[in-house]
């Protein structure tokens, strides 16, 4: 149900500016903002949005069902995100027809209307969100008690200088569908099983099937009728699928141990994030060494991770996605959806040159393609230092 009405809301800013006063950690202004902010508009969920660099983190929210507390997006590709890079109130009544609305990312929420205020003057530094069920035009009076809100919000984030705070969430959250890295962690005897299985795959079965393969390619070789050498083909295309599933198993079995280290770890986590918002499980597959691949180039890697996948979500209605990352001489991030593929018109917007500008950085390049089996091909490419 939507949070009771107010008597006096004037009274209720008082209260929340003097909490605010007297906040002590980041905690505790968040706590202040999505309660106060829901209850002032008498709205039917609220967010506390805080800027990362190029990201906007949802930090908390109080809301009548789960919104996406504890995600990132990209800036350019979040209503939050347009309200802090314009300095300016976004003010929504119908989401569905304002494209400054990542409407896929909506569509599993309640939301239908909307109100986006930065909090920060000059350079805002977090937004606040404030969200209705049903068709609602804020009013300039509603905005104006956000606005107050946001002001208190800035004078607090500046005193307690929530920069030196590590405003990260708990890695737990994210990890729906993975390897429970804590639990794993924790237990030695289930540590141990995993490392003695994903060992064991690697050195009989994954080599079985990688002889098998080798076997199988000499007689196709051979063989003179191409009836056979279609069947074959055929073998070796399903032993080359099984392998690279094998390997994802394998790093599955291990990852939990590496404590989400290093790049196959960063990209689960993106992975278990972008999952809530896509409706479904991407399917993840590695191949080759990681090692070489520098904190910088890591960084950039994962934003443009992020950018894909929020595009797949915002334009493709894909209902599978796959994800391929490479490492060799180049690393390579490829996403193929199953969605409605390319459209007739060329893309255009900031989220595809920041994904060609980041590859251009280190020398490399970015790509969006209609697949051959449907759907769309967004591949970024960097080279690797050898």
């Amino acid at each position: 149900m939507p949070a009771a009405p107010l008597k006096n809301p004037k009274h209720l800013l008082d209260e929340s500016r003097a909490a605010l006063a007297n906040a002590a950690s980041l905690e505790d202004v968040q706590s202040v903002v999505r309660t106060t902010a829901r209850s002032l508009l008498r709205a039917d969920g609220a967010t506390f949005i805080l800027r990362e660099e190029d990201m906007c983190y949802y930090a908390d929210e109080d809301a009548l069902s789960p919104l996406w507390k504890g995600q990132r997006f990209p800036l350019t590709n979040c209503i939050s995100g347009w309200a802090m890079l314009h300095s300016d109130v976004a003010a929504v009544p119908d989401i569905s027809v304002d494209e400054r609305v990542p409407y896929e990312a909506y569509r599993p929420t309640f939301v239908k209307s909307l109100l986006m205020v930065p909090v920060g003057e000059k350079e805002p530094v977090a937004a606040i969100g404030v969200y209705w069920g049903s068709e609602h035009e804020a009013s300039p009076s509603e905005i104006h008690l956000i606005e107050l809100l946001a002001h208190a919000t800035s004078r607090a984030l500046e005193r307690i200088d929530y920069r030196a705070v590590d405003a990260s969430p708990s890695i737990e959250p994210f990890l729906d569908g993975l390897a429970p890295v804590e639990r794993i962690a924790s237990d030695p005897q289930l540590r141990s099983l995993q490392e003695h299985v994903a060992r064991d795959l690697h050195d009989t079965v994954l080599q079985r099937l990688f002889g098998a393969g080798m076997m199988l390619q000499t007689l196709h070789d051979r063989l003179d009728s191409s009836r056979e050498q279609q069947l074959l083909e055929e073998v070796l295309t399903h032993i080359e699928l099984s392998t690279r599933e094998l390997r994802g198993v394998i790093f599955g079995l291990e990852y939990g141990n590496l404590e989400l280290s290093g790049f196959p770890g960063d990209v689960l986590v993106i992975v278990a994030e972008s999952a809530r918002i896509l409706q479904f499980q991407p399917h993840v597959q590695f191949e080759g060494a990681f090692d070489a691949v520098t904190s910088d180039l890591k960084g950039d890697g994962m934003r443009a991770l992020r950018e894909m996948l929020s595009n797949v979500a915002r334009h493709a209605h894909a209902t599978a996605v796959t994800i391929a990352c490479q490492a060799s001489s180049e690393l390579s991030i490829a996403v193929h959806d199953n969605g409605v593929g390319m459209p007739d018109e060329p893309l255009n917007g900031n989220g595809l040159k920041n994904l060609a500008d980041r590859a251009a950085t280190h020398g490399g390049t970015f790509s969006i393609e209609q697949h051959p089996d449907g759907g769309a091909l967004a591949t970024w490419c960097v080279p690797l230092a050898q």
